[in-house]
């Protein structure tokens, strides 16, 4: 599937163009208006109709999103889209421009995963915590998963930080189990 590979291309244009309009947040606004659009079925099928004429599928699409669109950048950029058959792309779009746009103000998104729910002072202090490590301000969502056990588990792109206790034990059995035993 190229459409990863090309919405990147896209994001990566578009985002220089913004930089350069100084709309990089506008645009990014705009995106998240087009992704909420594209999630509505009637929209999805007409951008992967190959039988569509492409004035029918900026229509569509234009039709559904125009409104809250704040900027001529990303008009043109679904109508470029379209136009060159590249419509796939607009569902990973907004995804691809919002990393680039979290790289150039120095920051980082990510989730912790606990047992339990954690307070807003233990989320703070993995948030710095993970900053340090990155070096970008990170911000996390958490997320509660009971199985578990104990402790937590983060992820900020590459970086992965486990130390669960379901992890745990099952270090120590792989341990136990390759553990030599003389006698």
């Amino acid at each position: 599937m190229l459409a990863p590979v090309v919405s990147k291309r896209y994001a990566e244009a578009l985002f220089a163009a913004a930089q350069d309009a100084r709309l990089v947040t506008e645009v990014e606004s705009d995106l998240m208006a087009l992704a909420t659009g594209v999630r509505e079925p009637a929209i999805a099928a007409a951008l992967r109709n190959p039988t569509l004429d492409a004035k029918t599928q900026k229509a569509t699409v234009l039709g559904a999103v125009d409104a809250r669109l704040r900027t001529n950048l990303v008009r043109n950029v679904i109508a470029l889209a379209i136009d060159r058959r590249r419509a796939e792309m607009l569902f990973s779009l907004a995804d691809a421009y919002h990393r680039l746009a979290l790289e150039s103000r120095g920051e980082a998104e990510g989730v912790v995963e606990s047992a339990k729910a954690l307070s807003e002072a233990e989320m703070r202090d993995i948030e710095a915590t993970l900053s340090k490590a990155t070096g970008k301000r990170v911000r996390l969502q958490a997320h509660v998963r009971p199985e578990l056990l104990g402790g937590l588990r983060a992820t900020v792109g590459s970086l992965r930080y486990d130390s669960t206790a379901k992890t745990r034990l099952a270090e120590l059995r792989e341990k136990l189990l390759s553990a030599r035993i003389e006698g």
